[in-house]
């Protein structure tokens, strides 16, 4: 069984190299290890490189405290869907939708081997409202599909902090005090910092709106990475110790530019980026095109950004879906 710290060391390394990739940079990763968590090779030039995770709500000695409910909800349902799939062995797409209390949550399991999915094809999908009794109930909406993905909705969809930068700060303050340890380690005072916010949990949904400066600390270069924003806030450090942020965007083409993208507009066609998972729900082809029908208005009624509906082919339409979780094929006629 993986360790929890190789999960993490694993899930560090995969930021990296996505914040890299969306910076155009050709960094490449030392072997694991901590104190900085990276040495960086770009070039003739290496670094160090700390990566840390941020969060929204409220805090506390041992961290984020939403952060930490989130994870207890997703430790019961990891173990609802091991306990289903002992049985079964079926990969599903579960969305657990309201109270995710332990009286709701153990009539999931019987009740998804009630619905004999395995005669079932692929891509079927069924809502399920175990009765408990209990005012506040579960719905359990479950796909078929062909890789498991089992989540609390309400773990997923929240407020967005758009006011960060003094969670930057501190964060950037808090690391700094390690700075030392990584000069020695490194045997240089070349040290960067990847701050992420995962915008797939309520407790990293932060977003950086404007242009802004904060003290580096003595770090060298600051980043920060809402993932899986295509956006990465690089804050450079200046004669005066500040870093002013500067933010890359990548187009669906790969071209990076400082200037924001254009929302979605109704007659773009679009495609699933290639790393995204929704496409799986309904069994959407990589390589399929879809037209956008309807853009959901600013500001946005919940989650990080915007969401579009989309019409692809001989298929029903999409209903709203983050508009990260798409990539621009060709703009509507007319528009830039």
């Amino acid at each position: 069984m993986t360790s929890f710290v190789e999960l993490k060391k694993k899930r560090e390394r995969f930021f990296v190299e996505e914040a890299a990739k969306l910076i155009g940079k050709a960094w490449i990763l030392g072997p694991d290890r901590e104190h900085p968590d990276f040495l960086v090779t770009e070039g003739a030039q290496q670094f160090g490189l700390e990566v840390s995770e941020i969060f929204t709500g409220r805090q506390n000695r041992a961290g984020s405290a939403m952060k930490e409910m989130e994870s207890n909800t997703q430790r019961a349902v990891d173990d609802l869907r091991r306990e289903y799939e002992a049985i079964t062995n079926i990969p599903l797409i579960v969305k657990l939708v309201g109270d995710v209390c332990a009286e709701n949550l153990a009539l999931v399991v019987p009740a998804l081997v009630a619905e004999d999915l395995a005669a079932k094809p692929v891509g079927h999908h069924a809502v399920i409202a175990p009765d408990t009794g209990l005012r506040a109930g579960l719905r359990v909406h479950v796909t078929k599909a062909l890789r498991r993905n089992w989540f609390s909705v309400k773990d997923r969809v929240g407020w967005v902090d758009h006011n960060p930068m003094p969670r930057i700060a501190a964060a950037v303050k808090t690391k700094s005090r390690e700075l030392p340890r990584y000069r020695r380690a490194v045997g240089s005072d070349d040290i960067h910092l990847l701050l992420v916010a995962n915008h797939i949990n309520n407790s990293g949904k932060l977003v950086v709106e404007e242009q802004a400066q904060i003290n580096l600390e003595g770090f060298k270069v600051v980043y920060f990475f809402p993932y899986p924003e295509p956006v990465v806030t690089i804050f450079n450090s200046g004669p005066d110790a500040l870093g002013s942020a500067s933010t890359i965007y990548v187009e669906a083409s790969g071209t990076r530019s400082g200037m924001k993208l254009r929302r979605f507009r109704e007659g773009d066609l679009v495609r699933f980026r290639a790393e995204t998972r929704m496409r799986f729900d309904d069994g959407i082809p990589a390589d399929e095109v879809g037209t956008v029908v309807e853009v959901e208005p600013h500001p946005p009624q919940t989650g990080p950004t915007y969401k579009i509906a989309v019409q692809f082919p001989a298929r029903r339409m999409l209903p709203f879906i983050f508009e990260f979780e798409y990539e621009l094929v060709k703009a509507a006629p007319g528009t830039d």
